[in-house]
């Protein structure tokens, strides 16, 4: 799965062409919230995967996505609910196609079947880092999550999503090299087929 900083950047292109100012602040605080259950660690199986409203096939996922956004739709704040579908939506796109690109890039590069894991989270915190200093991120969306004010959605509380906001806001990333695979294209390309796809939903 993506980390916060491409989340963000994603729904930051989302939310400029699609949504009301109004609702950007808790559309980005959204868009990252279904992590916050990582916040202390990696969560069991069973807490990501209601967090992420999770199913094994990607079709039944992206339903059960459709079926929340729908049947939520007057319990949440539309930007905080709107930021959480457009997470999974995100999360699904990646799981669906560029994923295994990756995974195929990496392997193609010689890495080692039980190094995939972690060379695939170095090249998207790779990829991450070097967004940290960009003016979508300093002086759009940092701003935003600042004035934003977490809410319990799903299963995942406002505690430990104002721990991720915290995290963000602070930078507190991991540090990684520069990437290879994940360019500018393939990024914005992957950024195209989100927004196709939460055109749809939303």
């Amino acid at each position: 799965m993506p980390g916060a900083v491409t989340h963000l950047e994603v729904a930051y292109k989302f939310a400029i062409s699609n949504l009301p100012t109004n609702e950007h602040s808790l559309f980005y605080l959204g868009s990252i919230a279904p992590d916050a259950v990582n916040v202390d660690g990696f969560a069991e199986k069973k807490i990501r995967w209601s967090a992420h409203l999770r199913k094994s096939d990607l079709d039944l996922w992206e339903e059960n996505v459709k079926s929340f956004y729908k049947y939520n739709a007057q319990l949440y704040e539309p930007g905080l609910l709107k930021g959480y579908v457009f997470h999974i939506i995100t999360d699904i796109v990646w799981d669906r196609t560029y994923n295994p690109y990756l995974y195929k890039y990496l392997t193609l590069s010689g890495v080692k079947s039980d190094m995939l894991r972690t060379m695939r989270w170095s090249e998207l915190h790779g990829y991450e880092e070097s967004q940290l200093q960009s003016d979508w991120f300093v002086k759009c969306v940092i701003p935003q999550l600042i004035a934003s004010v977490p809410a319990d959605i799903n299963s995942v509380s406002k505690l430990n999503i104002e721990q991720l906001k915290v995290q963000v806001i602070n930078k507190d990333f991991p540090k990684a090299p520069p990437q290879q695979f994940l360019s500018r294209e393939i990024m914005d390309t992957f950024y195209s087929d989100i927004i196709k796809t939460a055109d749809i939903i939303l």
